[in-house]
């Protein structure tokens, strides 16, 4: 979501650099930031390691994706079509439960999830064509409904927001290259978020 809106910015205003993208997974790339190996670290971390430094972009909550002319899902979503319905879920193989299937328990009941895919690109496109749901940030699903035939609409139950987070390695303050950066950052991130 981030990515375009800040690109655009430093492409205006210093259209020589060049930005290099790395995806990760699970806790922040604490030891590539300490070594100077990541300028900044972007995403929603549970845990900031000491010697890190952060900030929070914005926050994010949930919405549910469904394809335009679902035939079960209509203006708003029940919790029962909830669990009906069979769900797309955005997944890296090592990861536990979501916030979904913890919700969930906390009321004694289970979803089922029918395809697992470890991008949210790939789960807009799926959700398209078949009538799964999915459970995405708002933001990424307002982005996909853009792209593809999809309807937003809101989760039945509460489902908690969360923070995306930018982190940088302590003493990287000094570095006029890199608060050049976050600035840019934080400046897009106030324009998406």
């Amino acid at each position: 979501m981030l990515v375009p809106e800040v690109l655009a910015r430093i492409r205006d205003e210093a259209p020589l650099v060049e930005l290099e993208l790395h995806a990760h997974r699970g806790e922040a790339p604490a030891h590539e930031l300490e070594r100077g190996e990541l300028d900044v670290a972007l995403g929603v971390f549970l845990r900031v390691a000491p010697g890190l430094e952060h900030a929070e972009l914005f926050r994010e909550s949930f919405a549910c994706i469904v394809r335009k002319g679902h035939p079960r899902v209509g203006r708003a979503l029940t919790l029962e079509r909830f669990l009906e319905l069979d769900h797309v879920l955005v997944s890296a193989p090592d990861y536990g439960p979501g916030v979904v299937e913890f919700e969930l328990a906390k009321r004694s009941l289970r979803r089922r999830v029918a395809v697992r895919v470890p991008s949210f690109l790939v789960a807009p496109a799926l959700v398209a064509r078949t009538d799964m749901i999915c459970t995405v940030p708002r933001g990424i699903a307002e982005l996909a409904a853009r792209a593809h035939p999809l309807r937003v609409v809101s989760p039945p139950i509460e489902l908690p927001s969360f923070a995306v987070q930018m982190i940088w390695r302590a003493g990287a303050g000094s570095d006029v290259a890199l608060r050049w950066l976050r600035a840019h950052l934080v400046a897009a991130a106030t324009r998406v978020g």
